[in-house]
């Protein structure tokens, strides 16, 4: 597993939201995405070994979207977002 840290995750989450906020983008799709941010910081637990292990259904506040990134995120220690690319 790639050197992923709770930290990495929850900036990575952060910047996708400053990002989509920056764009223009739906506001409740920024806000999905600083909110998946806030319950990776405070979830008690391991949640980058949950995430790599894909394990993170039924956790409020994360979504199918946010799983999937965190997921791909935990695991591989990158994040494709359509054209451009963030690495952690």
């Amino acid at each position: 597993m790639p050197d992923v840290t709770r930290e990495s995750l929850v900036n990575t989450l952060e910047e996708i939201a400053l990002l989509l906020e920056l764009k223009g983008e739906n506001p409740f799709k920024t806000r999905a995405y600083r909110n998946g941010a806030e319950v990776v910081q405070n979830f008690d637990g391991n949640i980058v070994e949950r995430a790599a292990e894909n394990d993170l259904k039924g956790i409020k506040g994360i979504g199918d979207a946010l799983q999937q990134k965190l997921h791909e995120l935990a695991s591989t220690g990158k994040l494709e977002l359509g054209l451009a690319s963030i690495k952690h």
